[in-house]
């Protein structure tokens, strides 16, 4: 338990996250999620597919917004950052993860049965 001394480096207080607000398709990922973790503590996020681990953590990294309660992250009540800092970061982390790594290609040369080599069209990675 944290003594009121203490003041926790993530304090969530309340935390409720609703997708799609106001359609049919509405989803309560976060349910009134309270907890505190002190600096220097180890904590792992567990919980079937679908529970809200990873709505959770884009809370608490700042990519999204809870739709009500509260995340104090060493000290700053994140409802105060600015929307359009969320925003950018959310658009700079979706082109990272969108961007398409391909290997480096060159001719790819085959030798067949009858001895002969011959250049294929096709392209091989190094």
């Amino acid at each position: 338990m944290i003594s009121r001394a203490q003041t926790p480096l993530i304090d969530v207080r309340d935390l409720v996250k609703v997708h799609a607000t106001g359609t049919a398709a509405q989803t309560r990922a976060l349910d009134g999620i309270t907890f505190a973790i002190e600096a220097g503590s180890y904590v792992a996020i567990v919980g079937e597919s679908g529970s809200g681990k990873t709505t959770l953590m884009h809370v608490l990294g700042a990519l999204d917004r809870a739709t009500s309660g509260s995340v104090v992250l060493a000290g700053r009540d994140l409802a105060r950052v600015a929307r359009d800092s969320i925003a950018r970061r959310a658009q700079s982390d979706s082109r990272e993860r969108n961007r398409v790594r391909l290997p480096r290609l060159q001719p790819h040369s085959d030798t067949h049965r009858d001895g002969k080599c011959r250049t294929r069209r096709a392209l091989c990675a190094m």
